[in-house]
């Protein structure tokens, strides 16, 4: 009997998305909206609208609609850490020396965080709206670059933005959200569902970026490149590496001849250049020997607080306290420029056990996606793969230029844990509706090779019965003529009586 087999296509090239209400309609182009507006600061000058939180509102609305919050805060490690850090502040705020000023921070700066989350991981469900959010992001770090070079201002021979409420304002700041933006736009550069005209803006994007972060003069924006480069390096084939190292040789080219003495010296001081060391001013030097400062008094700050803190924001206030104490006329009045040392003594040690979970489960989202991407021929999750490689790079970034500022309660970490939430999602929900897409070639041919080698088996089969019935018959004749001689030799017995 001929074996047939119905010929079944192992994936499909796009998501099927699941139909949706008008309000969940109306959210995806409002939280673009909002996500320009947010990174482009050109809320600053629209502050009389009020445009974030009547945008954030409408998003928060949609959210609820579309059934994500669920996922996006049960079901995600992620925005379980979170919900309990949001648990933690409000501990915080309740033993906190000056309640009025940790509740404004908490209300102002943390729940807009913690709500940005909430609604990116609920309303973005597939690859498709995640890369729409992501290109509101680059775009709005785009114009906030472009407005630095040439509307911005220089202090210190350093850029930062001019804005009424001064977002981005601080070159280490600006420095940071720079980071993530190009990792944001290679992402999109390196897909390969982008068209000519999508690569040609972020090869325009890229440069204005470059430019605006190296004329920062920030450090922490330096050391947070430099791992971001080696990480990449490691990462990449023995071509990429040749690549990577050529691409570097030219842009450091082009900063020598093209970024003032005064940027110069400050960058080859952290790369141990005594003679650029020597040409700092008094300030530049000392920046660095007042962080040394801070992060010593934050520790002492978490060791003499270290279940609630002293409240969000408080940090300036319990160290002034502190050098009152040991004699001096005050204290320094700066935050902790540090991100994990600004929960820990602003909040507790078990805030800062679940932010740095946040971060941690962040990073496993990405490694898992990297790695499905790797065993699977799904474009869907080959698409996840590469955007995940990128958004790893920017949450590197992120993390180590967290060590240099005090941007816990800012709502850029949010957002990119939200979209590795996201990720991980897209990928696991892949996996369980299109299984033989995402397993290794090899398995697939050994699990179809039953159905393919069964003709050949009932052939092979048939030959064998043959072969056997053949035997069998041979040996059957063979003892029939055995029996017969037996039979003949009996009957001469016979014949001839006794001898």
């Amino acid at each position: 009997m001929p074996v047939t087999r119905t010929e079944t296509p192992d994936f499909a090239s796009t998501q099927v998305e699941a139909p949706e209400s008008v309000l969940q309609t109306m959210g995806a182009p409002v939280l673009l909206l909002a996500l320009f507006l947010f990174f482009s600061h050109l809320q600053d000058y629209l502050s009389s609208l009020h445009l974030p939180l009547l945008l954030l509102t409408t998003c928060l609305l949609a959210a609820v609609v579309s059934g994500g919050l669920y996922s996006a805060l049960v079901e995600s490690r992620i925005g379980r850490c979170l919900t309990i850090l949001t648990l933690s502040f409000v501990g915080s705020v309740a033993f906190s020396v000056w309640k009025g000023g940790s509740f404004h921070i908490f209300t102002d700066q943390w729940l807009k965080s913690y709500a940005i989350y909430t609604i990116l991981a609920a309303l973005l469900t597939t690859t498709t709206k995640l890369v729409r959010a992501m290109w509101a992001s680059v775009l709005g770090i785009f114009v906030t670059a472009f407005s630095a070079l040439f509307l911005g201002k220089i202090e210190s021979g350093r850029l930062g933005t001019v804005a009424w409420q001064e977002t981005y304002a601080d070159p280490n700041d600006l420095a940071q959200i720079l980071i993530i933006g190009s990792c944001l736009a290679c992402a999109i550069l390196c897909r390969k569902k982008t068209g000519w005209m999508g690569r040609a803006a972020i090869l325009v994007v890229l440069p204005v970026m470059c430019l605006a972060g190296a004329k920062t003069g920030s450090r922490g924006g330096l050391i947070g490149a430099m791992v971001v480069l080696a990480v990449l390096f490691f990462q990449s084939s023995a071509g990429g590496k040749f690549r990577m190292v050529l691409a570097c040789s030219v842009v450091a080219v082009v900063a020598i001849t093209m970024l003032p003495g005064r940027i110069l010296n400050r960058y080859l001081s952290i790369l141990g250049s005594s003679s650029a060391e020597q040409q700092l001013s008094s300030a530049e030097t000392g920046s660095v020997e007042g962080r040394r400062y801070l992060l010593t008094q934050s520790l002492y700050v978490t060791a003499q607080h270290p279940l609630f803190g002293v409240g969000l924001g408080m940090f300036m206030n319990a160290e002034d306290t502190i050098a009152r104490s040991a004699g001096m006329v005050h204290g320094s009045w700066h935050e902790t420029h540090n991100m994990y040392t600004q929960v820990s003594s602003e909040a507790g040690l078990p805030a800062v056990i679940f932010f740095i979970g946040a971060f941690l489960y962040g990073f496993k989202n990405l490694n898992s996606v990297c790695r499905a991407a790797k065993r699977s021929r799904d474009p869907v999750i080959q698409d996840a793969g590469t955007l995940a490689f990128w958004m790893r790079l920017a949450l590197v970034g992120l993390a180590s230029t967290g060590f240099f500022l005090s941007v816990a309660y800012t709502p850029e970490p949010m957002m990119l844990l939200a979209m590795t939430v996201c990720l991980e999602r897209v990928v696991r929900t892949r996996m369980a509706t299109a299984p033989m897409a995402t397993v290794p070639i090899m398995a697939r041919v050994q699990a179809q090779a039953p159905v393919v080698l069964a003709p050949v088996a009932l052939r092979r089969n048939v030959q064998f019965s043959s072969a056997a019935v053949a035997n069998r018959a041979e040996t059957h004749r063979a003892m029939s003529k055995d029996s017969a001689q037996v039979r003949t030799v009996s009957t001469i017995r016979k014949s001839r009586g006794p001898s």
